[in-house]
C-alpha cells in the first residue's frame, strides 16, 4: 500500500519502507513514516469454515512467508529496534542502533473511514474521501496495535514523529542469511506469530470467523540514502506478489499456514461432550479466578471486558440453544 502506487493490486512487487517524520509539502506534514506497505489478505474460508463465532476458533499455528524481489540491498534484522533509533542523531531521546538493518514486522491491520476487512478489495481506494493521498493518517488499512479483545486500535502509521514504542505481532526471520548481511533477491522471510498473547490469538480467530485474514508486514528502513535518509540508493525491502507471474511459478507468492481446531462456545472446557453440567461448572469456576488451561475464554461475547454479567448471559443463550455472539 502505497498512495502513488502505479498500478495499485496489481503490482508485481511491494515495497516497503518510511519516509523521515519531519517530510513535508507545501509547508504541511505530509507521508507517514510508514509509508509504503505491503497488505497481504489470504481468503481463508474454503480452508476452515467461517462464521462460527470467533470464541470458537482456537488458532495454536500460523505462519506468513513472504520472499525478497530485490537485489541485495537492505541487511537482515532478526531483531526489535526501539523507535529512538530513527530519531535525528542529535535529538536528545536519540539511541544508535546496535546492529545493522532494520527488522521486517508484522503487524495486524486496521480498517476505518468506511473500509472493512469482509469487502476490501484489490482496487479498494487507498486513502480518506476529500483528503490529499500523501497527507498523514488518510490510509483506510493502517498497521495498528490491538486491545485485549484482539481488535485493531492503535495506528501505528507515524509512530517516529509521535514517539511511541510499538511492538509488532511478529519479526521476519531468516535462515539462509546470517544476520547484518544483504538479503538475496528471492530469500524467504518467515513470521511465526506468537500465539501466547491472547490479543494475537483473538486477532486471528477474528479473521478465521470472517473467512479472511489480514496482516501488514512494515518496516522503518528509509525510502533513500541509508540511515540518514535524503540522496543515495534505496536501502529497503520489496517483496513479490501472487500477480508476479514468474514469482507464482517459481513458488515465490505469499503463503500463510496454520493450524486451527473449530469447537463450540458451549464446550467450555474443551473435552468434546456438550452440553453438560460441567461446561456451567467450570465456566462459573473461571469466572471466579480459577485456573482451567483447557478451558475457553470468559469473554464469550469478545468484547474485550471480563469478567462481565454479559458473557454470562451470552453464555446461557447459546447454552440454550440461541445465536452465537462476537
Amino acid at each position: 500500500m502505497y498512495p502513488f502506487a502505479g498500478t495499485p493490486g496489481s503490482e508485481s512487487s511491494a515495497s516497503i519502507f518510511r519516509t523521515p517524520a519531519d517530510a513535508t509539502i507545501q509547508n504541511q506534514p505530509a507521508f507517514d513514516d510508514r509509508d509504503a506497505e505491503f497488505l497481504l489478505i489470504f481468503n481463508t474460508s474454503s480452508l476452515v469454515s467461517a462464521g462460527r463465532g470467533y470464541g470458537t476458533y482456537d488458532v495454536t499455528s500460523l505462519r506468513v512467508r513472504v520472499y525478497t524481489s530485490n537485489e541485495p540491498r537492505f541487511e537482515y534484522d532478526p531483531s526489535f529496534d526501539s523507535v529512538r533509533t530513527c530519531y535525528a542523531s542529535s535529538d536528545s531521546q536519540f539511541v544508535s542502533d546496535s546492529d545493522a538493518g532494520k527488522p521486517i514486522e508484522l503487524f495486524a491491520a486496521g480498517f476505518r473511514s468506511g473500509a472493512q476487512l469482509a469487502t476490501w478489495a484489490e482496487n479498494s481506494t487507498f486513502g480518506m474521501t476529500g483528503v490529499p493521498s500523501f497527507a498523514e493518517g488518510v490510509r483506510r488499512v493502517y498497521p495498528a496495535l490491538l486491545n485485549a479483545a484482539g481488535q485493531a486500535t492503535t495506528d501505528v502509521s507515524n509512530q517516529v514523529r509521535d514517539r511511541f514504542e510499538a511492538a509488532p505481532i511478529a519479526i521476519g526471520t531468516m535462515t539462509a542469511v546470517p544476520a547484518g548481511q544483504l538479503v538475496p533477491q528471492g530469500s524467504e522471510i518467515v513470521f511465526d506469530i506468537d500465539l501466547s498473547s491472547p490479543a494475537a490469538k483473538a486477532y486471528f480467530a477474528r479473521g478465521f470467523d470472517q473467512g479472511r485474514v489480514a496482516v501488514l508486514i512494515s518496516g522503518l528502513h528509509l525510502a533513500a540514502g541509508g540511515p540518514g535518509g535524503g540522496v543515495g540508493d534505496a536501502t529497503y525491502p520489496a517483496f513479490y506478489t501472487k500477480e508476479n507471474i514468474t514469482a507464482v511459478a517459481l513458488g515465490l507468492q505469499p503463503k500463510i499456514d496454520f493450524t486451527v481446531t473449530i469447537g463450540n462456545v458451549i464446550d467450555f472446557n474443551n473435552n468434546t461432550v456438550f452440553p453438560e453440567d460441567q461446561d456451567v461448572i467450570d465456566f462459573f469456576n473461571v469466572l471466579a479466578g480459577a485456573e482451567c488451561d483447557t478451558c475457553r475464554t470468559i469473554d464469550v461475547n469478545g468484547n474485550g471486558v471480563f469478567p462481565e454479567d454479559q458473557d454470562v448471559i451470552d453464555f446461557f443463550t447459546i447454552l440454550a440453544g440461541g445465536p452465537c455472539c462476537g
